[in-house]
């Protein structure tokens, strides 16, 4: 064989070598008083202060990011004779806690896999171990997280799935308390899933008091937290009702479920069937219309809109809307009487989608009311209608324009507009000018309304509909 075909292999392999040699002693600066010892099967050994863990020595990067770690937080001061001691933390009273000067902390036990899902942990004393051994004694999975609550003197054994910052959020919140806005954050952050448990105020005492055996021994697999019911919020977002109570909800990957009712063994049962995915997700959606097929403006919900949208045979389109919107209700005399002008059509369909409620449609972004969308006919491609002029004219020439079936009503309108009063004429010319409102204008509006006129204005009007065209 010819050597000099192998040689720019060699000397390649050599500069790699020579490379991760030089980087390694440059990474062993981070701490000058850890341990290494290099194996002849290219292993790196790593000890610091009793911390031990072995690494490839392709892996630098995993070298580099242990070293920062074992830097930042300190080994936890306690041997194997001791972790008991550990254990029966929690069972100290408050005079205890005080006298020995007890604090939350974390021990987070990882080991060469487990640094890719640690980042650094702030708000918290936290000790790093490596010792597998004590973790074991602590009952608590490797890798994982002991921690302590001083505030609720409470003790956990966390499995970390997604990284340890976010397993941290639940040793830090309250473990079984009303949810604020001072403390939502932890719940929101933290990995495990969150029950909302859901009861009248004057109840909170007695309620928490009968759940919180159930709650503290379920605290390592989920969180929980106390919600006070409001009706407008619960009903509508969750169907839950006064009599419901007391009840709960949890949201997992975006999708929502509840329960009624609720009792102990009920709500383990609910607990188990969230685990396993077997319960039914539930859905904001308002109800249709008894006679919907039969309105020349069909009302669009949350469980009909695919029957309706998805129709490849029309062109839809379509008014996302709230009902205290003024200009959605300035839009809707336009809309409803476009809606007669296409009810002998059968290739355009008119509808609202009441944004308040309904689930958003995940298909159509809306950042303000109203927005409309046609929905082409054969490929159901969305087109955002952009103009701010929503007279009946302007609708009608963007759905023979831009629609599938080029549906041309444009004459008839012209007609009908011609055939208008000039007092008629006028308010048609207002409605041109409506537009659609803006997130800053909404909080606006809704700073400067009063309860009162809130709970008025979400009762939808009737639509105006003519038998006879």
């Amino acid at each position: 064989m010819n050597l000099l075909f192998l040689l720019p292999f060699i000397l390649t392999d050599l500069a790699e070598n020579a490379t991760k040699a030089s980087r390694l002693e440059e990474i062993k600066s981070l701490l000058p008083n850890a341990i290494f010892h290099e194996d002849v099967d290219s292993t790196i050994h790593l000890s610091h202060e009793g911390r031990e863990m072995e690494f490839d020595e392709k892996d630098i990067d995993s070298v580099q990011k242990a070293l920062e770690f074992l830097k930042i937080y300190d080994a936890p001061k306690i041997n194997h004779s001791s972790y008991q001691n550990l254990l029966e933390i929690e069972k100290e009273t408050e005079e205890d806690l005080y006298k020995n000067g007890r604090l939350s902390f974390l021990i987070v036990f990882v080991d060469k896999n487990s640094f890719s899902k640690l980042n650094e942990i702030k708000g918290i004393k936290v000790f790093l171990s490596t010792d597998k051994k004590l973790a074991e004694e602590l009952n608590t999975p490797f890798p994982g997280i002991f921690g302590f609550n001083h505030e609720d003197r409470v003790i956990y054994q966390l499995k970390v799935k997604e990284n340890f910052e976010k397993a941290s959020f639940t040793v830090r919140k309250p473990l079984f308390d009303i949810i604020t806005n001072q403390n939502a954050r932890l719940y929101e952050s933290a990995e495990l899933i969150t029950l909302y448990l859901l009861c009248k105020e004057e109840e909170y005492f007695n309620f928490k008091k009968e759940f919180f055996p159930l709650v503290h021994s379920l605290r390592n697999e989920v969180q929980f937290c106390l919600m006070k019911y409001t009706p407008m919020i619960n009903s509508k977002s969750f169907g839950i009702l006064e009599e419901d109570l007391p009840a709960v909800i949890a949201v997992k990957e975006t999708k929502k479920y509840s329960g009624k009712k609720i009792t102990k063994e009920s709500l383990k049962k609910f607990i188990n069937d969230l685990s396993e995915n077997k319960l039914q997700e539930y859905f904001m959606s308002q109800e249709e219309n008894l006679n919907n097929d039969e309105l020349p403006v069909k009302r669009i919900t949350y469980l009909n809109h695919e029957k309706y949208v998805k129709d490849i045979n029309k062109d839809k389109l379509i008014v996302f809307e709230a009902p205290w919107c003024r200009f959605c209700q300035i839009l809707k005399p336009s809309f409803n009487k476009l809606g007669e002008f296409l009810s002998s059509s059968d290739k355009v369909l008119l509808g609202t989608y009441d944004m308040t409620e309904n689930e958003p449609l995940k298909d159509f972004v809306v950042k303000g009311y109203p927005t409309l969308f046609l929905v082409k006919g054969n490929t159901n491609e969305i087109k955002l209608y952009e103009s701010k002029e929503r007279d009946i004219l302007s609708l009608a020439q963007f759905i023979k324009d831009e629609g599938y079936f080029k549906v041309d009503i444009i004459d008839k309108v012209k007609e009908y507009l011609e055939s208008l009063p000039k007092e008629e004429k006028k308010e048609e010319k207002k409605e041109e000018e409506s537009k659609e409102m803006t997130d800053a204008e909404i909080s606006e509006m809704l700073n400067e309304m009063s309860e009162e006129e809130f709970n008025e204005s979400v009762e939808e009007p009737e639509l105006e509909v003519r038998e006879e065209l």
